[in-house]
């Protein structure tokens, strides 16, 4: 009896020790890798707690890595950085290089690539240049995002097709998913959408054969961006909408953050800016929970102009407002181009045109060596010139705004790409209509024909010509050597133009407005 009674015991407490740090290990990293990022932080968390005292403390070292790679999925880089710091750099060959790259992908998220190009350096020194496994490709996926957005797209490329190369030869579907998402991103930084809608369509194949959920959402948002650029808002809407849905599942904040002001300016290209508003607002509290001050700010200034755009004059100061105490939270202050233009377009609501055009002309003062804000002060001030009849001085500011475009594309930011397009096209139809109101047809046909040139060649990622390159002459020309008329079609919401162009003459004729 008494043999019974121990040996039930023993088999009570085999069982009562829980599963090893292996199998614990293992549970949780599956989990990781599907996305389900609270399930893996609550195996992990538990996990140290039962085995510390149980464990030698390199056993344990995979569990607190893995616990600062969830904590980076989360959106949370500054608290995986004090952990890291904890972490002692391993004498096995693997666990070195799964620090090291932890370390550099937490430096990227907070903003310190330099430092982090450092320690992919040493992963490629270590590894050699044919190195395989879960941490090289991780490196290799840093390296060619932070060589994409510093747009260095060849080397990013290359890097990736490498990659993509590795993974196929070791059949590593996940990674392969992830070299198809980063070439996706690439393509849309060099503004390929087309290509990157097909890198994102085979990226979302792999990912969902893999289960990376993760990988599935930012496929998403890649499409949803990529429709964005081409136009197809409803398409845009509806993957990004998924992201969002996806990202909130699997607590990804960060990535959340991002997505959701993405919806928000398509919201703002549809012309739906409440909706916008929404999604900005959303996007801002996300952002100050995750102590990401950079991205808070962002969102505040688009949230500002969401209001605008409702000529909510109140509520857009107070986004505005929000924005320049963001802005003075940041250790490098720089510009605050965007919050004074958003300013401006709020005297100018107000009827404060004196302050208005103070404000843009400061802007333009002050963005020498940023293109795309020269170019947006110049468009709003001779908008607002045009409006009180200042023919000629509103006339110089477009042809300055002529100008500056030309160096725009060569420059702009992610955050600015998709606002300028809609910008560009509002600036064109603005301008030409100035023109015809002042009689100067000839000019009108060029600038709008120019802008036809330039919205194609931005959309076959190409650069665009200067419009002293575009001559009516030429069409006039064409006319006579194949003894056709031609026809240009200008259609705008105030009126539409149409203009007849012959060998020996053009001549312009007002249309009604556009539906």
């Amino acid at each position: 009896m008494r043999w019974r009674l121990l040996l039930l015991l023993s088999v009570f407490s085999a069982c009562s020790r829980g599963p090893s740090t292996s199998r614990t290990y293992s549970e949780a990293w599956t989990a990781f890798r599907e996305a389900k990022l609270q399930q893996a932080q609550q195996i992990v968390d538990a996990a140290l707690k039962t085995h510390t005292k149980e464990q030698p403390g390199d056993a344990l070292e995979p569990l607190r890595l893995l616990q600062t790679e969830i904590l980076l999925a989360r959106g949370q880089p500054r608290t995986a950085w004090e952990l890291l710091g904890k972490c002692p750099d391993s004498p096995d060959h693997e666990l070195h290089l799964r620090w090291l790259v932890d370390r550099a992908d937490a430096l990227i998220k907070l903003g310190q690539a330099d430092k982090a190009k450092g320690l992919l350096d040493e992963v490629d020194r270590t590894a050699g240049s044919k190195g395989t496994g879960e941490w090289v490709f991780k490196s290799l996926l840093l390296r060619s995002a932070m060589l994409a957005r510093e747009g260095q797209f060849d080397q990013a490329e290359d890097v990736l097709k490498g990659l993509l190369a590795r993974t196929i030869a070791t059949g590593d579907v996940y990674n392969q998913a992830g070299a198809l998402l980063n070439l996706s991103y690439s393509k849309i930084r060099q503004s390929r959408y087309d290509e990157s809608i097909e890198y994102s369509a085979s990226a979302l194949e792999f990912a969902q054969k893999s289960h990376a959920g993760r990988i599935v959402a930012i496929a998403n948002d890649n499409l949803g961006q990529a429709y964005t650029a081409l136009g197809d808002l409803d398409r845009a809407a509806e993957h990004q909408n998924k992201a969002i849905s996806q990202l909130r599942e699997i607590d990804d904040l960060r990535g959340l953050e991002d997505t959701l002001g993405g919806l928000g300016n398509i919201y703002l290209l549809a012309h739906k800016p409440a909706l916008a508003a929404q999604a900005f607002e959303e996007a801002v509290g996300i952002a100050k929970r995750s102590d990401a001050t950079i991205d808070a700010l962002r969102w505040a200034h688009r949230a500002a102009f969401a209001m605008i755009e409702q000529q909510n004059w109140d509520a857009a100061e107070a986004w505005n407002h929000q924005g320049y105490a963001l802005l003075a939270q940041l250790p490098s202050r720089g510009k605050d181009l965007f919050l004074k233009l958003n300013a401006a377009a709020i005297a100018a609501g107000r009827g404060n045109s004196k302050e208005a055009e103070r404000l843009y002309r400061e802007t333009i003062a002050d963005s020498k060596d940023e293109p795309f804000f020269e170019w947006d002060a110049h468009v709003r001030l001779g908008s607002l010139l045009a409006k009180e009849r200042q023919y000629p001085a509103a006339n110089a500011e477009y042809k300055l705004g002529l100008q500056a475009i030309e160096r725009v594309q060569a420059s702009i930011k992610d955050e600015y790409r998709f606002s300028y397009q809609d910008l560009q096209m509002q600036f064109f139809k603005d301008y030409v209509e100035l023109l015809v109101s002042e009689g100067d047809t000839k000019t009108a046909l060029q600038v709008a024909e120019y802008s036809r040139a330039r919205v194609l060649a931005e959309k076959l990622g190409k650069p665009a010509d200067a419009i002293d390159q575009v001559h009516v002459e030429d069409f006039q020309r064409y006319a006579g050597q194949t003894g056709s008329v031609l026809l240009s079609f200008w259609l705008a919401p105030q009126r539409s133009f149409v203009w007849v162009i012959k060998p020996g003459s053009i001549r312009m004729a007002i249309l009604p407005p556009a539906d």
